[in-house]
């Protein structure tokens, strides 16, 4: 059994081609005596025996149990790195938003997620609101208004991909921008 690679050796390559022994055994029938991973510029080969597939296998077996575990889990628990920014989930994760601040940069224009309160009734343009202590505006075609959902004065919400102007004192939320009143603020008002 011979895996090829056109990178370089890389940690679980190992593990990878001794799963695809066990799977070659579990259909085949035949355990493979040897196992290769072939680089560009070299190869490496080792002898395998049934009972180090079949402890590959265990491990696999265990590997998908919690997999399956975690996947029914609700909520899923949370696992904050540096995934987050690009996490479809980030703006209803408190923990992942948390870790997302706290290494990402202020930004002060350009595009970013943002988190802020509403200060003032949303009007058919925009709404004051409050961020780190400091009044801000959040603006808005009208046509983008109307597919907001409903905010009041209060409402904690976060934006992400909102435009960032002024120096971070003027939010632009645009078509594609989302926008989402906090989990933890309408479970407090519940």
């Amino acid at each position: 059994m011979v895996d090829f690679k056109t990178g370089k050796a890389k940690e679980g390559h190992e593990r990878q081609v001794l799963l695809y022994g066990v799977l070659w055994w579990r259909v085949t029938g035949e355990a493979p005596s040897k196992v290769s991973l072939q680089y560009l510029g070299a190869r490496r080969t080792w002898t395998v025996t049934p009972d180090q597939l079949e402890v590959a296998e265990e491990k696999l077996g265990a590997a998908i149990d919690a997999a399956g575990g975690a996947l029914s889990e609700h909520p899923a628990t949370a696992r904050p790195g540096d995934g987050c920014r690009f996490c479809p989930a980030r703006a209803r994760c408190d923990e992942g938003w948390g870790h997302f601040l706290s290494t990402s940069a202020r930004v002060r224009s350009g595009i970013s997620d943002v988190e802020a309160t509403v200060a003032s009734a949303p009007s058919e343009y925009g709404f004051l609101a409050t961020r780190d202590g400091k009044e801000v505006d959040v603006v808005f075609d009208a046509a983008v208004g109307r597919r907001l959902p409903p905010l009041a004065q209060g409402d904690v919400v976060r934006m992400l991909d909102c435009v960032v102007k002024d120096e971070g004192k003027t939010f632009e939320i645009r078509p594609w921008t989302e926008v989402f009143p906090t989990l933890s603020h309408h479970a407090a008002h519940a």
